[in-house]
């Protein structure tokens, strides 16, 4: 047991060292102006020197001893505890709490001094500007003002679409203090447009909601970033378009798909393409089923038929609009069911065969009605049997699944107004850079038509042979060309639509006694089978204004009127501009019209008639997306003709 002397002694000189670091630490804050790194260090090890110091001779000397803040008492050798003493110099702080500065702590001057009793961490300010306080620690704690980041750069999308949930990452905004780390979405003007997620990790996504819009709708919503600090930038306000249709814009990339909405992906058990959403991109608005083959979507849009002379229209201006505005039609082929739909898949390619399904894939034999080139008796999946001639594509399209259709003669059409309408608005603009065809008259999708694996007004379209006479192979162009047999001149487009193969199509028959009819609203279209579509019961009569004395002639007459326009949906003048007949004789001619591809009509008077549309590839002019052959009955057979699948809803959208 140390003697009172000693232990006075041993307190002395544990003062004397207390006293001498805290005269080093003054020294420390007085070179932390110009020598901040160095300071900082010093001050670092001299604390760490004097506690540890504090601690050794404690336990040196054997003395049971007790803390208080900075001050220290120990036991006498009668039980009794001495006085406290205090081990701060005291002029070295002018601060001592148990907590850090803050910007706002405001000393009279800088070089103040702060210490926090609870880490032992050392401060000194070296600027005290008015709640902008900057302080250095010892142990690398910096306080400073927060800079708050900069505001994100807008590369929303101008227009979402109806029914639609996009992805979409901001980013661009930085912090000069810190690091940008979360975006946050607020303020949205509509609830038409959702969130799920208002704040996400910088580079995630936002996933947004469109809702069932009735019409198109302006929304504005704020975009703020926020940092390390959890400070936000001031923000920046976005307006997108939500659009009913998101069939784009003629003249545009893009145009004449679209995305569709994920309830029908979903319905349909389909899968998007990479790049479906991409308007640049080659499968932008393409899918793919079970079965690996290709169809493009068709949103729903309203079309405008007017009679003009001028050029590029040479008789009919075909203008589009995503909503039902004055003066539009909604094309047939968007009513299925006794609605209307929000959209269309139609297959890509000519139907072909792999095994017994048929599908829609490049480069391969299309199937035909005649049992001399690939039969579509072969297609027997899915409970099928084909019978070989026309009425034999129903059965033969199912083979994919029961939801498949036919396509029909109203999809033709609507193809061939979306292919005008962007060559017509390429021209306005004086860009045709998104439409391939348009360097070429006539100015319509090129083809397989010439009997010799080429197109016949532009060489530098040529086919690969299937192996039977000169029918060409599905898509069976070169990459480089591709887009130019396509509906809208892009890789993304439906392809195949001029020659090749002829096409049967749904829609449109004649009774046994060569009565004309069109299909009801009310039908769907899924239902019909070779049965089935010729039951007038689901049909409406129609009376076709035009001489059908089974002669070929062609489309175009000079600049007279070709199609009536007609709104009514109820009126035959609809329903021929539907099937893609002209309302009148005058708007045909022998050898027809450049504006109309001359693309050829065979004007028969047919008993239970089965029409066919897009000519073969021996054609030659008279093929193209316009082409309509009304000469065959149901049960013709023939090597040049086939067919192509669709799936249409069944329900309103």
């Amino acid at each position: 047991m140390l003697t009172t002397e000693e232990l006075n002694i041993a307190i002395e000189e544990l003062l004397v060292k207390a006293r001498s670091v805290f005269d080093k630490y003054d020294g420390a804050f007085a070179a932390i102006g110009t020598q901040k790194d160095g300071a900082v260090s010093e001050l670092n090890t001299l604390h760490t020197q004097l506690m540890d110091d504090l601690q050794a001779l404690a336990n040196g000397v054997g003395l049971e001893h007790e803390w208080d803040g900075t001050s220290v008492r120990f036991k006498q050798n009668d039980g009794t505890w001495g006085s406290w003493v205090n081990l701060q110099a005291p002029s070295s702080f002018d601060y001592e709490q148990a907590g850090n500065p803050g910007v706002n702590t405001n000393p009279a001057s800088a070089n103040a001094k702060w210490l926090n009793i609870n880490t032992a961490e050392l401060f000194v300010c070296t600027d005290n500007t008015a709640d902008a306080n900057i302080w250095i620690g010892s142990a690398g704690t910096t306080v400073q003002p927060n800079a708050v980041p900069t505001n994100p750069t807008n590369s929303f999308p101008a227009n979402l679409y109806n029914n639609q949930t996009y992805s979409h990452t901001f980013g661009g905004a930085t912090d000069s203090d810190g690091t940008v780390t979360h975006y946050m979405v607020d303020q949205i003007s509509s609830a038409s447009l959702t969130v799920t997620a208002a704040e996400v990790a910088a580079g995630s996504p936002h996933e947004f909601n469109v809702a069932d819009i009735a019409s198109d709708e302006t929304v504005t919503f704020r975009v703020r970033a926020k940092d390390d600090y959890g400070s936000y930038s001031t923000g920046i306000t976005v307006t997108v378009q939500l659009k009913l249709s998101s069939i784009g814009v003629p003249g545009t990339a893009g145009f004449g798909v679209g995305i569709a909405p994920d309830s029908l992906v979903t319905a349909f058990n389909l899968t998007p393409m990479t790049g479906y959403s991409d308007p640049t991109h080659d499968n932008y608005g393409n899918y793919q089923d079970a079965s690996g083959s290709i169809l493009c979507y068709i949103p729903k849009h309203y079309v405008k038929k007017t009679h003009d002379t001028a050029a590029p229209y040479n008789g009919l201006r075909v203008d589009i609009s995503g909503g039902a505005d004055a003066g539009f039609a909604l094309p047939r082929c968007f009513v299925n069911n006794g609605v209307e739909v929000a959209g269309i898949f139609v297959d890509k390619f000519h139907l072909g065969k792999e095994g017994t399904v048929g599908v829609s894939k490049r480069n391969l034999d299309p199937v035909s009605t005649n049992s001399a080139h690939n039969p579509i008796s072969a297609l027997t999946a899915n409970g099928q049997s084909p019978a070989q001639q026309y009425d034999g594509m129903y059965a033969a399209v199912k083979s994919r699944g029961d939801n498949y259709s036919l396509e029909s003669i109203f999809v033709f059409t609507m193809l061939a107004d979306l292919a005008d309408a962007h060559y017509q608005a390429c021209f306005r603009a004086g860009d045709f850079s998104s439409c391939a065809w348009a360097d070429v008259a006539p100015y319509q999708p090129k083809g397989c038509n010439n009997n010799a694996l080429a197109d016949n007004d532009d060489a530098s379209v040529t086919y690969t042979g299937s192996g039977y006479s000169n029918c060409g192979l599905t898509g069976g162009v070169p990459d480089a060309v591709f887009a130019k047999i396509t509906h809208n001149g892009q890789k993304c487009g439906v392809a195949d639509l001029n020659g090749n193969m002829w096409e049967v199509v749904a829609g449109y028959i004649t009774d046994a006694s060569g009565n004309h009819f069109v299909l009801k609203e009310s039908v769907d279209i899924k239902s019909l089978t070779a049965t089935a579509a010729y039951d007038t019961a689901n049909y409406d009569a129609i009376t076709i204004p035009l001489t059908l004395d089974n002669t070929q002639v062609a489309f175009g007459n000079g600049t007279n009127q070709f199609f009536s326009g007609s709104t009514d949906r109820n009126s035959d003048a609809y329903k021929l501009d539907n099937i893609g007949l002209p309302m009148a004789d005058t708007a045909v001619s022998s050898a027809g019209t450049a504006r109309y591809g001359q693309d050829g009509f065979w004007r028969y008077q047919t008993a239970s008639m089965c029409p066919i549309a897009g000519g073969g590839w021996d054609n030659a002019a008279l093929s193209g997306v316009r082409a309509r052959g009304l000469g065959n009955s149901r049960t013709a057979s023939n090597t040049n003709v086939g067919g192509r699948a669709c799936l249409i809803p069944s329900v309103a959208g």
